[in-house]
């Protein structure tokens, strides 16, 4: 079939040359364009294919427009909580993201016998001691719902590494399903406005959470 385009793409259809119409002053940009056009309408059915689904990501990936802007953000599903330590600093024992959302949100989801989780959480720790006052980091527990570890081998590792920070277990496996947790450890960074800014798979270490950290506060958190 044909495409509907402009007076230059009928000329090519017409006589197989490009033949700018006297009205028109192309700049380099349409000329680049139209070359594009001339190398897509000459080849195959599946390479044609393959050629404007390359272009597609490409300009997807070069337009700002389509990047995920603050209103395009997905909102954080609610949770509850029974916390191991932290009670003291968020004013409960038993938490729900309602009761915490007066700032933004770090929520870090690890195994007491996940290697690359008890990697991280020593810098987790620093990274609290010296942002607690700028926003809330909580740690989760899903241990016992991936058979790396029960309650008990949480709090012995909390407590023989000085974590410090609020942490706890959820009592089902629903929040492992409404973040979509498929691996540990796993980070996700909620606003002030409880949307899901960023989510992080695998070992984050201070200097990149500073870094992400820094970013959703600079969008007003």
């Amino acid at each position: 079939g044909r495409v509907a385009t402009s007076p230059h793409a009928r000329s090519i259809a017409s006589n197989g040359k490009y033949t700018p119409s006297k009205e028109a002053s192309p700049d380099a940009s349409s000329l680049f364009v139209f070359s594009i056009f001339l190398i897509i309408y000459n080849i195959g059915g599946e390479v044609k294919i393959l050629v404007l689904l390359i272009l597609f990501l490409a300009a997807a990936c070069a337009n700002p427009a389509l990047s995920p802007k603050p209103s395009d953000l997905q909102s954080a599903p609610e949770f509850s909580l029974v916390l191991y330590q932290g009670e003291e600093t968020l004013g409960t024992k038993d938490l729900s993201l309602s009761r915490v959302q007066t700032k933004p949100l770090i929520l870090n989801f690890w195994a007491a016998t996940c290697a690359p989780c008890v990697q991280e959480m020593p810098e987790f720790q620093e990274f609290y001691e010296e942002n607690k006052d700028r926003i809330v980091l909580i740690g989760i527990d899903i241990g016992k719902f991936r058979a790396q570890g029960g309650h008990e081998d949480a709090r012995r590792f909390l407590a023989e590494n000085h974590i410090t920070y609020p942490t706890g277990y959820p009592e089902n496996a629903n929040i492992i399903r409404d973040y979509n947790v498929f691996g540990i450890p796993m980070t996700v960074f909620i606003t002030s406005e409880r949307e899901i800014f960023k989510t992080w798979v695998g070992v984050l270490n201070k200097q990149k959470l500073i870094e992400i950290t820094n970013e959703l506060l600079a969008q007003g958190g």
